[in-house]
């Protein structure tokens, strides 16, 4: 038994590697991304197998097929956005660092509470997910954004800002997780209301990402430039950044985390209650 297990983590280790060695090549992820991608693959495939590696997968390779895509907007939004499209350590286990916990740490031991854990599990793919397409698709195509707290207009890839576009893409995104979690999940089957539910607790982290965003994520000034941005203690054009609202310990990878945080507890919970 303990000769099948060691294979089982070695074998996800290997493929971890595989993948992430893979993802580097492609520029998806910086060596600290990659170095992190290899800690939540191993974690999620050792833990969850290949239903949960699926998952993974699946979050991983549409959100960074998005990334990829030409934006129209990029020259506007650079200058908002803290990091490029090159994912590092930080926002790897920001957004896949909860899923890794419970598929690799909690789900073999959790019994009876299998399916809780597994919802929550799914929960959190589905909340980055949902916020993954949201920020890239809204970017795109959205039109006329507006803060999420006040309607008031806001600019394009400002955080907190929202579009009908985006919260479109949002629920695609949470719904793309929800059903392939009703395909692949332990034992073959799940009940497609936990599949649906599992959707909605993902759209609803995203939309807690947005809360988070335009209330407590700390938002910076240039001293140069004047523009509003994500990016400390210096901006893409080279002035210094002051605090403008916000507050200094909630970065975007706080936030992102917190989203999935809120999927993944939305989603336990309702399949505690299902149970």
């Amino acid at each position: 038994m303990i000769n099948i297990l060691l294979s089982r983590w070695l074998l996800a280790f290997g493929l971890a590697l595989i993948v992430s060695l893979a993802a580097f090549r492609m520029r998806l992820l910086s060596p600290g991304g990659a170095a992190a991608a290899v800690l939540v693959g191993t974690m999620v495939y050792g833990g969850a197998g290949l239903p949960g590696a699926a998952l993974l997968l699946a979050f991983f390779i549409s959100s960074s097929l998005l990334t990829r895509a030409i934006n129209p907007r990029e020259a506007q939004t650079a200058d908002k956005f803290s990091k490029g499209g090159r994912r590092d350590g930080a926002q790897v286990l920001a957004n896949g660092g909860l899923a890794a916990i419970l598929a690799g740490a909690i789900l073999p031991v959790a019994g009876g509470h299998s399916l809780v854990v597994w919802a929550a599990f799914a929960g959190a793919l589905a909340a980055a997910n949902a916020d993954t397409w949201a920020t890239e698709i809204g970017v795109r195509f959205g039109r006329r954004p507006v803060l999420i707290t006040t309607l008031a207009p806001a600019a394009a890839g400002t955080s907190g800002a929202v579009t009908g576009a985006g919260l479109a893409a949002s629920l695609a995104g949470a719904g793309f997780i929800g059903v392939l979690s009703l395909l692949v999940a332990p034992g073959g089957r799940a009940p497609l209301l936990l599949a649906g539910l599992t959707t909605v607790a993902g759209s609803l982290g995203a939309l807690a990402d947005s809360l988070l965003g335009a209330t407590l994520q700390a938002r910076y000034r240039c001293l140069t430039c004047g523009k509003i941005t994500e990016q400390h203690p210096r901006h893409r054009c080279g002035g210094s950044t002051t605090l403008a609202g916000g507050w200094a310990v909630v970065s975007n990878e706080v936030v992102n985390f917190a989203c999935t945080t809120v999927g993944a507890a939305l989603a336990g919970a309702l399949a505690g209650w299902l149970a």
